[in-house]
């Protein structure tokens, strides 16, 4: 599969109306660096990136640097609005050589749901991404955990995580992934009495405010 091409536009780095300019235009700032190369500014353009985030699937592209032409790099960081989760507002981009290996962070995927789930049983996943080292080439875009078959107290842990070939995990092996507890759920005739009472209580509510004397 080819990896997505983006094409990256000179801007000018440390002005905040500027970087205004660029977003109000439908474009994103981003930084290029790497071990032999100075850091250099950057806009990409927002459509483009989104399409180019949609195919890509081991967070590496083809970047058309200004001045130099196509150069693979790897999203190191996506920085998101708070608000708008999808709003885009910088990226930095890593230069890499498709020969020597790479370090990058990817998510976990959870497969499948322990027996029971939403019926008493629940999942808690405590760690959502690893740190990986693999040649740009074998660099997964996500690493799963397969829940389907855990049971209430089991839990799966960083060495429980199948890696592909040729990929080595930088996490500590030890470190919680996910937990399966059971918790008490009110059988019928509990919730039915609760709703009874709550029905016959109501619910009181004081404005705060006090009558004169």
């Amino acid at each position: 599969m080819m990896r997505p091409m983006l094409k990256a536009s000179p801007r000018k780095a440390g002005c905040r109306g500027e970087l205004h300019r660029l977003r109000r235009s439908g474009y994103v700032p981003a930084s290029v660096y790497g071990k032999a190369f100075p850091p250099m500014s950057v806009a990409v353009e927002g459509q483009a990136l989104q399409q180019a985030l949609r195919r890509l699937d081991n967070h590496i592209l083809e970047l058309d640097i200004p001045g130099e032409g196509p150069h693979p790099v790897l999203i190191k960081e996506i920085q998101r609005d708070k608000v708008v989760g999808d709003n885009i507002l910088h990226l930095d981009f890593f230069r890499i050589s498709m020969t020597e290996p790479v370090r990058a962070t990817v998510r976990i995927d959870l497969a499948g749901e322990p027996e029971g789930l939403g019926k008493g049983v629940v999942l808690q996943q405590t760690l959502e991404s690893i740190e990986l080292k693999a040649m740009p080439q074998d660099l997964p875009g996500a690493v799963t955990a397969d829940v389907s078959r855990l049971v209430p107290g089991d839990t799966l842990t960083v060495a429980d995580l199948a890696m592909p070939p040729g990929v080595t995990c930088l996490t500590d092996p030890d470190t919680l992934v996910v937990t399966v507890l059971e918790v008490q759920v009110p059988s019928e005739a509990e919730q039915e009495e609760m709703a009874a009472k709550a029905d016959e209580g109501g619910v009181k509510e004081s404005s705060g405010a006090k009558l004169s004397e």
